[in-house]
């Protein structure tokens, strides 16, 4: 097979595979924003479930986030360098 034709089945292929992945459970939690914090490593941010509860963070929304297990649980935050997630006027 030429290259080309490699090319062209990748570009066919990648978006296809990229559209079947479902969209992470948290994101279907209310106010999930309200609930997360991040923490940084490097460059990179990561959101991650606090070990209490934030003022912000309603119930409903907390037991949600708390309920999610296996692949879909959110990382606990580290001990250290953590920062709410959703910013004054969010």
């Amino acid at each position: 097979m030429k290259l080309r034709s490699k090319i062209a089945m990748l570009l066919v292929c990648v978006p296809v595979l990229a559209s079947a992945m479902p969209a992470p459970k948290y994101l279907s939690v209310p106010s999930f924003k309200q609930c997360l914090s991040t923490y940084s490593d490097g460059s990179a941010t990561f959101l991650c479930l606090p070990a209490a509860q934030l003022k912000s963070c309603p119930n409903a929304s907390w037991k949600q986030l708390n309920a999610l297990t296996g692949k879909d649980a959110i990382a606990a935050c580290p001990v250290q360098k953590v920062a709410p997630a959703v910013t004054a006027g969010s």
